[in-house]
């Protein structure tokens, strides 16, 4: 009788023993669920954190560059008041000089040997003038005062001034349409001044610039090209920066002003090389 019942009592724990395989199959699949969850959740989280790391990266050079740019904020604003300055009492003994020397130009009016000596000082005297503008012009972030400009007028009559100062300079002006801009005047010819003043340092007061002014759709661009030695290639990223030079001559002022008129005009100014010599494209929009 008991080996009878032994038998009669394994189809029950057959049974019992597939329902807990089936249970611990479901129990598997739950937890392979779980795990595959929690791996994926982990992949997601991992991958957040790198973007954060990333941002707060990013975040930090930021912070770092902005206040860069504020300690250079900061020096130049102390700088230009105290160049302000020194250009203010720099001003009336050059307009002495210049009284002085076209008085003595008249005095060696008979003497054509000596005129030399009085173009050089007053060439010396007019570069000196030039900076002493460029100084208070940086100083000076106004909003531009603007009224219709033709800038084919001020561009014949800074040529003209410019091969009257060095003589040896030739100014090839060409124009194409009507060059009007809505502008502040007087930034207009200190922006086309240190431009000019610019090629004409780089050829070494001699020879020829070309300048080119044209009107096309609803854009007005002057360019301006020199056949000096070019900018040099570590330098055209920084060229517009107060106070870089290549130039002995050179206070490292006159293409910061330049890219600081246009900045006002909401215009574009790019610089670059040709094949003999650098080139400026002022690009005006209407």
């Amino acid at each position: 009788m008991e080996h009878l019942a032994q038998k009669l009592a394994k189809p029950a724990e057959s049974s019992r023993s597939l329902n807990e395989l089936v249970v611990s199959i479901e129990d598997y699949k739950v937890l392979s669920n779980a795990f595959q969850r929690f791996s994926e959740a982990s992949i997601q989280l991992q991958s957040k954190y790198e973007e954060l790391r990333q941002e707060s990266q990013q975040l930090r050079l930021e912070l770092q560059r902005k206040e860069e740019e504020i300690k250079k904020s900061e020096r130049l604003a102390t700088l230009g008041k105290t160049a302000a300055a020194l250009a203010h009492e720099i001003r009336n003994p050059l307009g002495a000089m210049t009284l002085y020397t076209s008085l003595l130009r008249e005095d060696l009016s008979d003497q054509p040997d000596q005129q030399e000596i009085v173009v050089a000082i007053e060439r010396s005297i007019g570069t000196l003038n030039h900076v002493v503008s460029n100084i208070l012009h940086f100083t000076k972030n106004a909003a531009p005062v603007r009224v219709p400009v033709s800038l084919s007028a001020i561009l014949h009559e800074l040529s003209g001034q410019c091969e009257q100062m060095y003589p040896e300079t030739r100014i090839n002006l060409r124009e194409r349409g009507s060059c009007f801009v809505m502008a502040d005047e007087t930034r207009m010819r200190q922006l086309f001044t240190n431009l000019l003043m610019n090629g004409v340092q780089a050829q070494g007061y001699e020879g020829t610039l070309e300048v080119l002014l044209w009107a096309r759709n609803d854009r007005v661009h002057v360019r301006i090209r020199d056949r000096g030695d070019g900018i040099p290639f570590h330098s055209l990223e920084t060229i517009f920066e107060p106070f870089t030079t290549s130039k002995p001559e050179g206070t490292g002022l006159g293409l910061a002003i330049c890219r600081q008129i246009v900045d006002l005009h909401e215009a574009d100014i790019k610089a670059g090389n040709r094949r003999n010599g650098a080139q400026f494209t002022v690009t005006f929009f209407k």
